[in-house]
């Protein structure tokens, strides 16, 4: 928990006027708790035991001026609380995001969609809770502790030892119990996160759920974890639960001494009515923010919990470190005995390649060969493990990754649409040029684009399910072209496209490749006429390299291979 205090601060000291107004807020409902304890005594003493007239006149007017300025402050401290809390909750999503964008892929292996989405969603909202249900409370409820307690001093300070020394009592049940939470907090929030990922998983798979009739399937294994959830939920309002009753068995017995006490001074003529009842006021009022700071406190563990979610991620470092250099034109690539391991096992063994301006070449191989994390080295999305990469003869770990990308086009298999109109996602984060779209859109064959209802700012749907599948593909391939590169990588770009707009594509890239380097990851023999060359791989090797028409001709390799091209 003490992280989470020290991480904090630095983010408060943008707020110093809100918190000003939220300490200023807290003197104002603190202290009229205490003012309204202390006059019970001159209303009993003066007003019913006295009569005095002057004092019921002047009481009333008191009473109103102590709640307008209860009132008042709790509504400056809950306004200046709401502008720290969505504050800090604002800056803590971008700053997540802000660094989960630039981590490697390792990091995407390793956190599921569903587990990142949790943090920004269930754990940030938890975040949100200690500002908004416990920092205006926890500020007013100190001050009131104070002032009440000296009241309580005031009127009787041997009473008050009675009183007081049985609070230090509740400390050990009460930390055993925040310890109790923080832990089911942990696994509560871990099996939110699995519930969210499986959720995800769900909507992202919906037409395989469907075709493989698997709704009850699907509906059993998310009932499990939401049982599971359940169950976490459960427990730790359980232990929560605890706290108060604790709290309030253990203050009972100060309360008892106190009554046996003070009534004997009563009775004894040492106390008057109104000090009396002005104590006890003054001490059933204190423990009760007492309790409520002490309630606060442990649902903090589960807030730490969160937090130490958050601070999970935001210390994840990225395993590629940045190069400094920027670079021209791509001329040439290079692999040098190059390795890539994924934990034990070797992706890529020993790469020893040049490609250079110019060639087109069609990768090839059996699924799980490597062609996929060769094309990521060259991204920079993978590091190698070993070797050297070269870009113009400089090892690519020196060049800045925004430098290198900027003149690299992906066009993956799996088609990214993005919620917005055509032409956002043709010119996704570039400067918008007329002429560049009308030559990107058609030399991707996507002049559809012009018929449809509102034309290139029609806005497309979430995945781009309002086109088919080919169009999407389409509207891809224009944004890498659009890109204007000079590394082309296309991921069997064209596997969804009719035999007509194929052709038509294939041709584009054929002249794309007269001045560029294009990559192209082939699962048919269609896709590979138009290469200068065909890369051979199989588990991890690239076991044959050469022009395309003595490839076809001579090698093994790709004769062994042709059927599943076919």
């Amino acid at each position: 928990m003490k992280k989470f205090f020290f991480t904090l601060i630095p983010l408060l000291r943008s707020y110093k006027l809100q918190i000003f107004y939220v300490v200023f807020g807290g003197i104002l409902t603190g202290g009229s708790v205490a003012a309204l304890a202390y006059y019970i005594r001159p209303v009993l003493d003066d007003i019913f035991i006295a009569k005095n007239l002057n004092s019921l006149h002047f009481l009333p007017f008191f009473i109103v001026v102590i709640y307008f300025a209860k009132g008042f402050g709790k509504f400056v401290q809950t306004y200046n609380t709401a502008k720290i809390s969505e504050g800090i909750i604002s800056t803590l999503r971008i700053d997540i995001l802000k660094h989960i964008v630039y981590l490697d892929l390792k990091f995407f292996y390793t956190y599921t969609s569903g587990d990142i989405i949790s943090r920004f969603s269930n754990d940030i909202t938890n975040i949100r809770g200690f500002f908004t249900a416990y920092l205006a409370d926890s500020v007013r409820d100190f001050i009131a502790i104070f002032a009440l307690l000296g009241v309580v001093i005031y009127n009787s300070y041997e009473m008050a030892f009675y009183a007081l020394v049985i609070i230090p009592a509740c400390v050990y049940p009460l930390s055993k119990l925040a310890t109790k939470i923080k832990h089911i907090a942990h696994q509560s929030q871990s099996t939110l996160a699995d519930l969210t990922s499986r959720m995800t998983e769900i909507i992202n798979n919906y037409e395989t759920i469907k075709s493989y009739i698997a709704e009850k399937k699907e509906i059993k294994s998310f009932a499990n974890i939401s049982d599971k959830a359940r169950g976490m939920a459960v427990r730790e309002a359980k232990t929560n639960a605890l706290v108060s009753p604790v709290m309030e068995i253990i203050s009972s017995i100060g309360i008892a001494f106190v009554i046996i006490s003070g009534g004997k001074y009563v009775i004894d003529g040492d106390m008057s009515v109104g000090t009396f009842f002005s104590f006890m006021t003054a001490l059933f009022m204190l423990y009760e923010p007492i309790k409520r700071l002490t309630v606060h406190y442990n649902q903090m563990s589960s807030i730490s919990a969160s937090f130490e979610r958050i601070l999970e991620l935001l210390e994840t470092k990225s395993s590629i470190i940045e190069g400094s250099n920027e670079i021209g034109s791509i001329e040439n690539i290079k692999f040098e005995n190059v390795f890539l391991r994924y934990k034990v096992k070797d992706i890529l063994k020993n790469i020893n390649i040049e490609i250079k301006k110019g060639e087109s070449i069609a990768l090839i191989g059996n699924s799980g060969g490597g062609k996929t994390s060769f094309v990521n080295l060259i991204n920079r999305f993978l590091d190698v493990s070993s070797g050297k990469l070269s870009i113009n003869n400089q090892d690519i770990k020196d060049i800045k990754q925004s430098s290198l990308r900027e003149k690299i086009a992906l066009v993956s298999q799996r088609v990214f649409i993005f919620n917005d109109t055509i032409i956002n996602n043709i010119c996704y984060a570039m400067p918008f040029n007329e002429e560049k779209m009308k030559n990107a859109i058609s030399l991707a064959n996507a002049e559809f684009v012009y018929d449809l209802e509102n034309g290139l700012e029609t806005k497309l749907d979430e995945f781009g399910t309002n086109i088919s599948g080919g169009q999407r593909q389409r509207i891809s391939i224009a944004r890498a072209i659009y890109k204007n590169p000079d590394v082309y990588i296309f991921d069997e770009a064209t596997s969804a496209l009719d035999g007509d707009s194929e052709s038509i594509i294939k041709n584009s890239i054929k002249n794309l490749s007269k001045d560029k380097i294009v990559f192209i990851i082939a699962h048919r023999l269609s896709s590979i006429t138009h290469s200068d060359k065909i890369m051979i791989f199989d588990k991890g090797d690239i076991v044959d390299f050469g022009d395309n028409k003595d490839i076809r001709e001579n090698s093994i390799y790709f004769k062994n291979i042709l059927d599943k091209l076919n």
